[in-house]
Order: structure tokens, then C-alpha cells, then sequence
């Protein structure tokens, strides 16, 4: 860096003007420079200068950069047995969300025309693919093929099946209790957290107390 450009950052933020009461301010980060404005963020592209970009460029850059969020948003499409159903790009391509699962959509596909009737045949194509077991008295758990094991999944949440146990011979009563106790080490690593946090905070005071005696 040059004085002269060292010179300039002292210059930053600097203001680029004010639309609704808002300003819009330039400047430097760790990613480099960029436009602030309502506590968001905007990237300014290579090649141009932040110390000399205008008002309406400025503006340009946030109407380009809000409409690409407002594409990858998810849009909820309608409901599923009594469960939302939305449709999103996300960074690997669109995909179809639901019950706390995503399910991945063709290359290409237009999310804002894609139908619940598709979006449910994805779902239930995916679905009947990763489907190891079903339960017929308690379709909220389900035997699972995931991307790197098999898993128990209920009401939206994975559970761990035991290395010794093969997926495709578990009941509805082991599946029961693999949830049970896999909450159970959950709650236990939480109250221990917890415990560990306070002991600390009490080891902290009682230091802070004998400085002060001191």
C-alpha cells in the first residue's frame, strides 16, 4: 500500500449519499470494499472505485444484489400431510424443503413455477429411494439410508443407529429406544455444559474476589 492510498483510508467511510433517511456509506473490509446501507452489505465490484463510485451505481449494485436474494429465497409452495413445502436455489442448485429435509431438484429448474404436485413427486421419489424400513402404526419414524450411514429419523431429527445393529432389522420398539437413549446423551452433554459453564464462572469470581482483597 502506497501513502497515498494509506492517506485515503482515513477518508473511510465515506458517504455516498442518502435515500429514505438511510445513508449509503463505502467502504473497506476483510473481503474488501463495500457498500453499506439499512445494516446490509455489498459487495463493490473489482474495478471500481470506492472512493469515486456515484450515487445511482451505487444503487445499482444493491438492486442487483437484493433481486439475486430474493431469487434464492425459499418459496413456500403449499403443504405436504399437513406440512409446509418450500422451493429454493441454494448454492448447489435448486431443491425442494420439507420436514426439515431437503430434497434436490433437476439442474435448471424454475423454483417460482415448480408445482406441489412435482415437488411432492420428488419428494416421495427421494424418499422410497432412501427408505431402508417404515412403520405402518407410526409413520413419524423411518429407517434411513443418509449420505454417509444409515439413521432413525423422527419428527424431523436424526438419530445415530449403533455400528452392531443392521438397519434393515430393526422394530419399532429398538427404534424407540435408540431415540430414547440418543436424547438421553443429549441432555446430558447439554446439563454438562451447563455445570462446566458455572463451575468456571464461580472459579473466575472467586479469583476476581481475591485480586480485589489484595
Amino acid at each position: 500500500i502506497t501513502y497515498k492510498e494509506a492517506l485515503l483510508l482515513f477518508q473511510l467511510p465515506r458517504t455516498i449519499g442518502t435515500v429514505e433517511g438511510e445513508e449509503l456509506l463505502a467502504n473497506i473490509g476483510r473481503f474488501g470494499p463495500y457498500i453499506k446501507y439499512k445494516n446490509k452489505f455489498y459487495s463493490i465490484p473489482k474495478g471500481e472505485d470506492m472512493m469515486t463510485i456515484e450515487l445511482n451505481r451505487a444503487l445499482e449494485i444493491i438492486a442487483v444484489k437484493d433481486d439475486r436474494d430474493a431469487q434464492k429465497a425459499p418459496i413456500l409452495i403449499g403443504q405436504y400431510q399437513n406440512e409446509d413445502v418450500y422451493a429454493a436455489v441454494g448454492r448447489f442448485g435448486p431443491y425442494v424443503q420439507y420436514n426439515k429435509h431437503f430434497y434436490s431438484l433437476p439442474a435448471g429448474t424454475d423454483v417460482k413455477t415448480l408445482s406441489l404436485e412435482m415437488a411432492i413427486d420428488v419428494i416421495q421419489k427421494t424418499d422410497a429411494k432412501n427408505n431402508i424400513k417404515t412403520f405402518d402404526n407410526d409413520l413419524s419414524i423411518k429407517v434411513l439410508n443418509g449420505r454417509y450411514c444409515p439413521y432413525i429419523s423422527k419428527d424431523g431429527n436424526n438419530y445415530k443407529i449403533p455400528k452392531d445393529i443392521n438397519p434393515i432389522d430393526l422394530t419399532y420398539e429398538q427404534c424407540l429406544d435408540i431415540v430414547a437413549s440418543e436424547e438421553q446423551k443429549s441432555k446430558k452433554v447439554s446439563k454438562s455444559k451447563k455445570t462446566t459453564s458455572t463451575a468456571s464462572s464461580k472459579t473466575s469470581n472467586k479469583s476476581k474476589a481475591k485480586t480485589t482483597k489484595k
